[in-house]
């Protein structure tokens, strides 16, 4: 059932439109029953590796029910994989231990055979000091190849941009034969030319994150774009047939920021 609240765009666009599973104050199963008559795919977010309160790693049941509303609902998914792990941490014992844990993760969404899983790089934990970036790029390498080594498709994995040029990164990924995920918020926030770095990454890349900015703050409604960055993705969309996620975390931003995807229609 539609909800007049959202706006209706499955198959509107030449790419796959998503919007994150943490749209509406409930768990996973009633944000896609939301969300999924109104998207191309919904991007399954996971924060959190592990809590106190629950268990962050999704039941073989709960997998089974959201496929059965991916078949229902015409919908796809694509998986945020945990942002608090570390493949570049220098403790080996810690960056094995998070490895295991990505991969659990990893193993336990294939059965919702998403388009891509994407997969952050953190520079360092909290409170810690980064390395260089050859060193932490050494690491990441190894990590990246550990789980190539266990069964994961690096086609299938797009590695996102952080705090840090996707330039830094690139060419590791492209090498190991993983893809990029290009989230626009973070390259506006750290300064780069969006044109140049789309011009640069996109036939690299099999998802963007798309989101607003606004006075030191990402993850914004699109409203919060400037003109200047709209004009270069309309002409950067035209030929893109990926993935994009509207990567904001309330629905009042949803609602404030679908409507402003009018402009990439076919």
């Amino acid at each position: 059932m539609l909800n007049a609240e959202l706006s209706f765009l499955k198959g509107a666009f030449p790419f796959r439109l998503s919007a994150p599973s943490f749209i509406i104050p409930a768990d996973i199963l009633p944000n896609v029953r939301f969300l999924g008559p109104h998207l191309d795919e919904i991007e399954r977010l996971f924060f959190e590796s592990a809590s106190e309160y629950y268990d962050c790693l999704p039941g073989e049941g709960v997998i089974a029910e959201l496929a059965a509303l991916g078949r229902e609902l015409d919908l796809r998914y694509n998986v945020h994989l945990p942002t608090d792990l570390y493949l570049g941490d220098p403790d080996d014992v810690f960056r094995n231990q998070d490895l295991k844990t990505m991969l659990r993760f990893y193993e336990r969404t294939r059965p919702l055979c998403p388009t891509c899983y994407v997969l952050h790089l953190e520079r360092c934990r909290p409170g810690h000091t980064a390395e260089s970036y050859a060193v932490w790029l050494d690491r990441c390498r190894e990590s990246l190849l550990w789980l190539i080594a266990r069964g994961v498709d690096p086609s299938r994995v797009a590695v996102e941009n952080l705090e840090y040029s996707p330039a830094r990164m690139q060419r590791m990924v492209r090498e190991l034969g993983f893809r990029l995920c290009l989230d626009v918020g973070h390259l506006l926030l750290g300064g780069d030319d969006l044109k140049k770095m789309l011009d640069f990454c996109l036939a690299d890349t099999t998802m963007i994150h798309l989101h607003g900015v606004r006075e030191g703050k990402d993850h914004c409604a699109l409203e919060h774009l400037d003109p200047h960055s709209w004009s270069v993705l309309v002409e950067a969309f035209r030929e893109y047939r990926q993935g994009v996620s509207v990567e904001v975390f309330s629905l009042d931003k949803l609602k404030r920021s679908l409507p402003l995807m009018e402009r990439f229609q076919k």
